[in-house]
């Protein structure tokens, strides 16, 4: 079972669950069903805000399992891969959906991993899930960035393929966040991600767009994309940084996305 990195946010639950449930009333109940959730995958410290936002406007009722896809945290190893174990936040025990990933061990494409410890991005997800939601399992792939594309197409057909209305599909990436990118970038990049989320993916040719900016997580929310690519509306947001720095001002700690009919 994974147990909780440390770092990312605090390992005392009552702490922790105080921490999630202030982010969250910050922010409106939309009562948004999601096809497809965007999400960040750094801890509270940077992006509390943007989860705030972001699971606030969920409707979790329809969901009874979450299938997170990100990066792997090494990068050694299969290019698309899963995990069986399950996971130990300070919120609990979360198990895993057997029924999912043994459809993905039948495929050639997906490999299971055993040599883990810690998968931040899913944990993230989790510590807001399980204040969330009453009863669920989790579904943890990953991809790597640079992989061939009809290696990757095969993966997107799998994973569209074993997906039901009742899983909740979250992929994980650093979209929007940096340390070093001025204004005017900044702005292109967004544009770029919204023109991908629009379904215009041609237009916004997202591997060029990822592969330059090395952002974690890229091809994550491609695959998402491709997997639920019949969506009508969309919704878009980060979390300013608050600075007097004029470059630092442009930035985000955080982007967050919701796809949805």
């Amino acid at each position: 079972m994974f147990e909780s990195s440390s770092g990312y946010y605090p390992n005392n639950p009552n702490t922790l669950e105080k921490d999630v449930r202030s982010f969250l009333k910050e922010h409106p109940k939309l009562g948004v069903v999601p096809k497809l959730v965007v999400s960040p995958e750094e801890g509270l410290s940077d992006c509390g805000n943007v989860y705030g936002k972001l699971y606030s406007a969920l409707d979790f009722s329809k969901f009874n399992n979450v299938v997170i896809i990100g990066s792997p945290p090494v990068k050694t190893g299969p290019e698309i891969s899963y995990v069986d174990e399950g996971f130990k936040t300070p919120l609990g025990e979360v198990e895993i959906d057997k029924n999912f990933t043994i459809q993905l061990d039948f495929s050639e494409h997906f490999e299971k991993r055993d040599d883990l410890f810690h998968l931040p991005f899913v944990e993230m997800q989790l510590i807001f899930l399980q204040v969330l939601m009453e009863d669920f399992k989790v579904v943890p792939i990953m991809i790597e960035n640079n992989l061939d594309e009809k290696t990757w197409e095969k993966a997107v057909e799998k994973i569209s393929e074993v997906l039901n209305p009742q899983d909740l599909l979250i992929t994980c990436s650093n979209l929007a966040t940096s340390e070093e990118k001025g204004r005017e970038t900044i702005k292109k990049y967004n544009t770029k991600i919204l023109n991908c989320l629009r379904g215009n993916l041609e237009k916004a040719k997202f591997k060029k767009m990822g592969e330059s900016y090395n952002m974690s997580g890229w091809r994550s929310v491609l695959t998402g994309i491709k997997s639920r690519e019949k969506f009508e509306k969309f919704h878009l947001f980060g979390h300013k940084i608050k600075t007097s720095d004029p470059i630092l001002e442009s930035q985000t700690t955080g982007f967050a996305g919701i796809c949805f009919d």
